[in-house]
């Protein structure tokens, strides 16, 4: 007969796939192209995903003198890609949307090859044998869902709007189960250092803060620098904590994995807090370039419904760059 943990296991791995592919759905392949076009945005992205935030995850483990299994828990948040949540919080913010959506995809997609690599070079002085196949099978859970997602965008942009409300759905449903396996069956979570959850807390703030003053040193405009910074700083909490429960076994896999679940607790808090902060930094101190950018945004953006169809006013990515264009354009 099968466990709670079994059945929480195999929840898991349904949030994984759903948020995956929901992911996926939202980018429009007209707008990751142009931002090749123009990569600015996505590489300071990029940077700031794979270069700053693994290497103050890294910083924490040693600042705070952490064992191999804390330490795997860490890093495997601060080199994994975002998540929906960041593209959510980006439109609360007024950041833009398109960019945010086009890192989480991107970053997403790349993570099958940067993950394992940074963690080899992170982690590559413990003496605990990292299981990287079984790893590199819980990431093609992330990126064929991915691409699924995209493929439909681009041939039934209908059911990805469905795709989307699923994953929505799903990222918010993960932070209860993400609560019942802190106290119900991971005991190490409950029981975790105070480091712990005060490394969940730095390693938000930090990232946003580092990712914010990289995409401001390149010279972005205020809403790329709101999607940089929110993109390195609200994580994808579900691939790691998936990655450790299929992983690793006994009382390594639930030390391993307090520091994802109670970063998926802490970081829902945090990102209200940073729209708030910034759209009153924007409504005190208004960007005249963001102007441009919104101005860009609603050229480029195309329907997708018939001139003659009921728009669909549910919450999906096309109204959330929509409503950012008429918002700033108001401003």
């Amino acid at each position: 007969m099968a466990t709670l943990e079994d059945v929480l296991n195999g929840v898991l791995i349904g949030f994984v796939v759903f948020i995956s592919t929901a992911i996926g759905s939202t980018v429009e392949v007209s707008n990751l192209r142009k931002h090749f076009r123009k990569p600015k945005g996505l590489a300071i992205g990029w940077v700031s995903q794979f270069g700053i935030l693994p290497l103050l995850a890294f910083a924490l483990t040693k600042v705070f003198d952490m064992n191999e299994a804390f330490s795997v828990g860490v890093l495997l948040v601060g080199c994994s890609p975002g998540g929906v949540t960041s593209q959510y919080f980006t439109y609360l913010a007024r950041g833009d949307v398109e960019l945010s959506i086009s890192m989480t995809v991107m970053s997403t997609l790349l993570s099958f090859g940067m993950l394992p690599a940074l963690l080899a070079i992170y982690l590559s002085s413990q003496t605990t044998t990292i299981p990287f196949l079984r790893m590199m099978t819980v990431l093609l859970l992330v990126v064929i869902p991915a691409c699924l997602g995209i493929f439909i965008r681009y041939k039934k942009p209908r059911a990805a709007r469905t795709v989307e409300k699923i994953g929505s759905i799903a990222g918010s449903a993960f932070i209860v189960v993400a609560v019942v396996m802190a106290f119900v069956v991971y005991d190490e979570t409950k029981n975790a250092p105070a480091y712990i959850w005060g490394g969940s807390f730095i390693l938000s703030v930090t990232g946003t803060i580092f990712g914010y003053g990289a995409a401001w040193l390149a010279k972005l405009p205020r809403k790329q620098c709101l999607a940089v910074c929110l993109e390195t700083g609200v994580q994808n909490t579900t691939l790691p904590l998936a990655m450790v429960v299929l992983s690793f076994e006994g009382k390594f896999r639930d030390q391993a994995a307090a520091f994802p679940i109670i970063y998926s607790i802490f970081v829902v808090g945090m990102s209200v807090i940073y729209a708030g902060l910034f759209r009153w930094i924007e409504k005190k101190y208004p960007d005249d370039n963001d102007m441009e950018i919104a101005s860009r945004n609603a050229d480029d953006l195309k329907p997708t419904s018939g001139a003659g169809e009921k728009q669909d006013i549910s919450f999906d990515a096309d109204k959330i760059v929509a409503d950012q264009n008429s918002n700033s354009a108001a401003v």
